[in-house]
């Protein structure tokens, strides 16, 4: 487990009547930037809070540096203070009538002389580029300071896994692009190992370099944001990212020589590097794949426009083909109207097919 900060081993946690953790194993590479993934309830804070040692699982094994720091069958639960983990929360945690100094500063009296102290300090609030602010109160500095300063405090204590829930739910969007931005920087600049928790997948997707996708208690795959966004290993994973969501068609696959041919609903597709066994599946197909044509063409399925939402760079066009709703997004200067007859392209390049019967992702 040498290559690893972090490995769990058969994790489960359960609450009377409900499983939040079921047998899951995650193994956590040193120095990477994981992100816990998932809608509310799925148990992703639970698997963090196990991490730090505030949760105690029923089942299974908790590796950190290659330490066994939790066990339930040989009786071992090391409390949070010994894993040398920092935490942050929702809510930053600062106290009020305090400075930025002596929020950073808390944690370490009685631990190093005052001297040391005021040098480890100033060098955690360096590193998130608040050492200017060292005596303003948390009411003097806007949302993105106060979220710095919880993470200078974090850094001083110097721990060797950075644990965050949901740190920047509290902020605007604009702050949150901002801020997501100054974690990308200091999780390089740091060179730690962090695991990240949210329910927002663009901050997994712009943030990780891996990505654990939750859904009710369990990981439904564990890969890099590419490959998640790619190759979604499963139904769930596909609908659950991309914004918007992924569009489901029922097709049929017919081999022809070296292509395949797709049939969707009424419309024949040629799929000319095709490989994917003969056979019924549901297509998989992004917004951003699909492209509107204004008069009939080929390789294209008829649809009436539902509705059509201009979002600045682009448009978001809803269509109605044979009765399913597609979702396609467009560049800005493409214009529709509403009950207009169009013909949807999709590009084959970037199809996925899935197994009506498991809903697994079929690897050809």
């Amino acid at each position: 487990m040498a290559d690893y900060k972090i490995v769990l081993k058969g994790i489960t946690k359960r609450y009377p009547g409900v499983t939040v953790i079921d047998n899951i194993d995650l193994e956590i590479p040193e120095r990477d930037f994981v992100t816990l993934l998932g809608p509310s309830g799925c148990g992703k804070t639970t698997t963090l809070r196990i991490i730090a040692g505030l949760e105690e699982p029923d089942e299974g094994e908790i590796w950190i540096d290659d330490r066994l720091v939790f066990s339930a069958k040989r009786g071992i639960n090391l409390p949070a203070s010994e894993r040398q983990v920092g935490l942050i929360f929702q809510s930053y945690a600062l106290w009020p009538h305090m400075t930025v100094f002596e929020n950073v500063s808390f944690g370490l009296h009685g631990k190093m002389d005052k001297r040391a102290i005021e040098k480890r300090v100033r060098e955690s609030l360096e590193q998130v580029y608040l050492e200017r602010y060292v005596d303003r109160y948390p009411s003097e500095l806007s949302g993105g300071q106060q979220q710095r300063v919880a993470v200078a405090r974090m850094l001083s204590a110097q721990p060797n896994i950075l644990l965050m829930d949901e740190p920047l739910s509290n902020l605007d969007a604009k702050l949150r692009m901002q801020m997501r931005a100054e974690l990308k920087r200091m999780h390089n600049d740091l060179d730690v190992t962090v695991v990240y928790v949210t329910h927002d997948q663009e901050e997994a997707l712009t943030l990780s370099s891996k990505i654990a996708v939750m859904n009710e208690a369990i990981i439904e795959q564990f890969d890099e944001p590419g490959n998640i966004y790619k190759f979604p290993a499963n139904r769930f994973v596909a609908d659950f990212i991309g914004n918007p969501q992924m569009n489901f068609l029922n097709g049929t696959v017919k081999r022809e020589k070296d292509q395949a041919k797709i049939l969707l609903g009424k419309e024949e597709i040629t799929y000319p590097n095709g490989v994917v066994p003969e056979g019924d599946y549901i297509v998989g197909m992004r917004p951003e794949d699909l492209s509107v044509k204004y008069e009939k063409t080929a390789n294209a399925l008829e649809g009436k426009v539902y509705a059509a939402l201009p979002a600045g760079s682009n448009v978001i066009i809803y269509i109605s083909v044979e009765g399913t709703e597609l979702i396609v997004r467009e560049e800005r200067d493409v214009e529709v109207e509403i009950d207009q007859t169009v013909w949807v392209v999709p590009d084959c390049s970037y199809l996925n097919f899935y197994d009506k019967e498991t809903n697994l992702l079929v690897e050809y």
